[in-house]
């Protein structure tokens, strides 16, 4: 995106997406942005401090997910891999329709 807006992403964004950056932002009533997750932040005295480790949130789930989702640990993960296996499951099926109707396309151009 940042190539698309010419180095400034939100630029790079309304290129990109149909609806503008600034009409997203009004539309979502708490914005959470991928760094909040994948980089969370902790508390030292009166100071937010970032641990600058771009990682996945289940490596720190307290830090990175029950701040905003009072759930237990083992239930936010639980959560997380139900979602990410539905998504491979439902992933898994698109690719192999795909290589199906490449094959099938194949087959019909030499028939």
């Amino acid at each position: 995106m940042k190539k698309l807006g010419k180095g400034d992403l939100s630029a790079g964004f309304d290129q990109m997406n149909h609806v503008a950056h600034k009409e997203v932002t009004a539309m979502v009533s708490h914005p959470v942005g991928c760094i909040d997750c994948h980089m969370p932040y902790k508390r030292e005295g009166g100071m937010k401090i970032s641990d600058h480790h771009a990682r996945s949130p289940l490596l720190n789930i307290n830090r990175a997910c029950q701040g905003c989702h009072h759930f237990s640990e083992e239930e936010m993960k639980t959560r997380v891999e139900t979602i990410q296996n539905r998504f491979f499951e439902s992933r898994n099926v698109a690719m192999d329709a795909l290589v199906q109707l490449i094959g099938d396309t194949k087959a019909r151009k030499e028939a």
